[in-house]
């Protein structure tokens, strides 16, 4: 029989047999435990995970999304630019055009007003007496103002009166409907005329066919005067010369009226209605050009520099 000492061994195996037993199954529960917080920690990990990149993915849509609005409202920012531009471009280029086209003829007309006034005081004729022949003669349709003016000043300027000035001029007008060089209208035909006469140019004189105008009116004055060549001052050798105008252009005379009724004569009348207007008008925009040309390049540099800074925008 065991012996007492063998008996306490033995409760002492059975007792540490079952506190092991106990703390093993703890270990195991205490295990299971962490395991299933651990596959819980996993999953709420891998939910996470999941909701982030929907996330991401959304986000990275909406990023695509609003930049490609963002380069869409830059394009359209960049149509508008460039519409801007070009309208501007074309109005202010058009108004200048317009503008210059009216300035000019003011300008001419002023020019060749300043040139026959000048000369028509500086031999003591009337200058209202001047202009109207001028507006006289534009109103056949067959010479325009300037034409007119530098004709009636190239005869003043050799000396001839107003009378005489018309009678040679109107003279030169209906032969230069039949009798012309053919590099000119008629209207240029008796301007060539009138500067071969102021200029002692024999080759432009001849512009309406009166050949050798200039020694015929030489040979005329003397027998007018009463002198030799040499002694005939530029003003009788001008009469002679309207003279010989007169005389060789009988058998045209009429023919300014005839050629009024033509097609000819009919555009040139509406040419001459139309730069009357046109030279009306550039005469009123004169006092205002200062302050509109200022609006206007005021305007197109903001536009300019506005195109310069945002050129990325356009180009």
């Amino acid at each position: 029989m065991p012996n007492g000492e063998g008996i306490k061994i033995t409760i002492l195996f059975e007792v540490a047999g079952k506190e092991a037993l106990q703390a093993v199954e703890q270990i195991k529960n205490k295990a299971t435990e962490a395991g299933g917080k651990i596959s819980t920690a996993f999953q709420k990990t891998t939910q996470s995970a999941k909701v982030a990149g929907q996330t991401v993915t959304k986000t990275s849509a909406e990023m695509r999304h609003g930049f490609t609005g963002v380069m869409g409202d830059l394009e359209s920012l960049g149509n508008r630019f460039r519409y801007l531009s070009l309208v501007t471009a074309a109005t202010s280029g058009a108004m200048v055009l317009a503008i210059k086209s009216f300035t000019q003829t003011s300008i001419e007309s002023q020019q060749a007003t300043l040139g026959l006034s000048v000369t028509a005081r500086a031999w003591g004729r009337d200058v209202g007496e001047a202009n109207r022949l001028v507006q006289d003669l534009t109103s056949t349709g067959l010479m325009n103002f300037q034409q007119a003016a530098e004709a009636v000043t190239n005869l003043l300027a050799k000396g001839l009166d107003i009378p005489t000035t018309e009678k040679a001029l109107k003279a030169l007008i209906d032969r230069s409907v039949f009798a012309r060089e053919a590099q000119y209208d008629m209207g240029e035909a008796v301007l060539m005329t009138t500067r071969g006469i102021r200029y002692n140019r024999e080759q432009l004189a001849d512009a309406t066919l009166i050949q050798g105008l200039m020694s015929q009116g030489t040979e005329e004055a003397t027998r007018m005067f009463g002198k030799n060549a040499k002694a005939l001052s530029d003003v009788q050798k001008a009469q002679g010369m309207v003279n010989v105008i007169l005389r060789e252009s009988i058998p045209y005379t009429g023919g300014a009226a005839a050629a009024q009724d033509l097609l000819a004569g009919t555009l040139g009348k509406l040419g001459t209605s139309l730069w009357r207007v046109k030279e009306a008008v550039g005469t009123a925009l004169q006092p205002a050009i200062g302050v509109l040309a200022q609006i206007i390049t005021s305007f197109a540099e903001k536009i300019t520099n506005l195109t310069k800074r945002h050129s990325d925008l356009i180009g």
